[in-house]
């Protein structure tokens, strides 16, 4: 019987080249689970469900790159109307937020609205404030994602969870 002795290494205790050899294979380690989970629960707090999102991506169809577009689907939940999200907005997000100074303008635009229009007219209003809202949450699933998949946020990780690498930077 052989026994070999091998180092263990702590993310700290690496060489640099066998840092970012340890960067670049665990890219995904932040985001290989379902990380849009807080923002779809602070979406559902103010009354939007959030039912689909993309991020900006390059694809490759028929060897052609394809740009595909971020967007953030979603729709009022059942217990709530466009006017009660626009005030769960303004009670919950800060002051200087994308969203708050959405759901201002909502709120001042529905008041502004005379009681004798044209229904359509409502329903443009209510369907142009989703879509917008849906628009903000977009850039936060993006920045989230470019959040969680920095070298910061990996290495982060990589030294809470006190991961071992053997020397070349390759996990144990």
């Amino acid at each position: 019987m052989k026994t070999k002795t091998i180092n263990l290494y702590q993310f700290d205790e690496l060489s640099d080249d066998a840092k970012q050899k340890a960067i670049t294979d665990n890219r995904g380690i932040n985001v290989s689970y379902d990380w849009w989970h807080s923002i779809y629960d602070d979406a559902e707090a103010i009354g939007l469900k959030i039912t689909e999102f993309d991020l900006y991506r390059n694809l490759i169809d028929e060897g052609y790159a394809v740009r595909v577009n971020r967007h953030c689907t979603g729709h009022e939940m059942s217990n709530a109307n466009t006017l009660t999200i626009a005030q769960k907005i303004k009670n919950n997000h800060g002051f200087d937020t994308p969203t708050y100074k959405l759901a201002e303008q909502y709120i001042k635009d529905y008041a502004a609205l005379d009681d004798d229009i044209d229904d359509e007219v409502f329903f443009d209003l209510e369907r142009e404030f989703i879509k917008d809202l849906c628009e903000e949450y977009s850039i936060f699933l993006q920045k989230e994602c470019e959040w969680l998949m920095s070298e910061e946020a990996i290495v982060d990780s990589l030294m809470a969870n006190e991961y071992e690498f053997l020397e070349d930077g390759s996990r144990a």
